[in-house]
């Protein structure tokens, strides 16, 4: 952090809480000055940061309270506070802790001052088995999905990049422009991806098809919009309308990535290769999207010895 019109350094302590977290040399301005987050990213942060600070003003803190008495026991009581009050899911209670943990990592780091924990609480977090999505759920979706009407159509373009693109529906799908879409070359440009990616995707004949649909009708609409994929008003396509209707169908976001990248690998069995279309920086993360069944296992096992016996 910036602290120039900070304490001297052994005063730090002093330097009141609610400054240290949104002040205009504090850590949030910070994370968005120099800390390279995305806007997700940066709402969580914040989000984060003023949940805690509602705590501990209930806690009968104001903004005159300094760094000193933010001691161990108020970071215990805050994290008992999230699990036995609040109620929240293991995963939630991580990433806040990770936010305040961050806080306090950068001001040792940069400035020596001594972390009220030695130790942070260690939430945690068991994975859920995502299933995969069967082929006769997509088509049961694909059939609700008519496109008789011009927000079905737009709902059923978006669920198709989505099931044989691997797109983020968030962060991808709903940025994407008119004109990032190559139609002869079939591939979209400059895809801004998680971490500030950007990157080249082609697309398939499917896609394609479904695009040349989706244009014809968009382009009789009296409404202009920079945005691909939008709705009959004219207004961007919402996400969150995409997955309410899902939902009834077990088929949510994350699934469909999923199923997206255990199909291409099993395709061409290349894990840096489905790395690259969904859009991750490492295999490690890609690891955790293939799903092998125990018939694979089996087959793996049993084929191929090394020696006959």
């Amino acid at each position: 952090m910036n602290i120039k019109k900070w304490k001297q350094k052994n005063e730090i302590g002093k330097v009141k809480v609610y400054y240290a977290f949104f002040g205009e040399t504090g850590y949030y301005q910070n994370c968005v000055n120099y800390g390279g987050y995305e806007k997700d990213s940066l709402r969580g942060k914040r989000a984060d940061l003023k949940m805690f600070w509602v705590y501990l003003i209930s806690k009968g803190f104001t903004e005159n309270s300094q760094l000193s008495a933010l001691t161990a026991d108020v970071l215990l009581s805050y994290f008992g506070y999230m699990a036995k009050v609040k109620k929240y899911e293991p995963s939630t209670i991580r990433r806040k802790l990770a936010t305040l943990q961050h806080f306090f990592n950068t001001l040792q780091q940069e400035h020596g001052y001594p972390l009220p924990l030695k130790k942070f609480p260690n939430v945690h977090v068991q994975k859920k088995d995502i299933k995969m999505i069967t082929p006769q759920q997509i088509q049961v979706v694909l059939n609700y999905l008519d496109g008789k009407s011009f927000n079905s159509l737009t709902l059923r373009t978006a669920f198709i990049m989505l099931i044989l693109m691997g797109l983020r529906g968030g962060k991808e799908l709903t940025q994407l422009k008119r004109d990032q879409i190559d139609m002869n070359n079939q591939f979209i440009k400059n895809l801004a991806r998680k971490g500030k990616k950007i990157q080249t995707l082609p697309f398939s004949n499917q896609v394609k098809e479904q695009l040349l649909i989706y244009t014809y009708h968009r382009d009789k609409l009296p409404v202009k919009s920079k945005y691909l994929l939008i709705m009959e008003n004219g207004k961007r396509f919402n996400y969150t309308r995409l997955s309410r209707t899902l939902r009834p169908f077990n088929t949510q976001s994350h699934k469909i990535r999923h199923t997206f990248a255990t199909n291409l690998y099993d395709k061409t069995k290349d894990i840096k290769l489905v790395s690259i279309a969904l859009g991750h920086s490492s295999t490690a993360t890609t690891d955790g999207y293939i799903h092998r069944t125990k018939c694979e296992l089996e087959q793996a096992l049993t084929a191929n010895p090394i020696i006959t016996l």
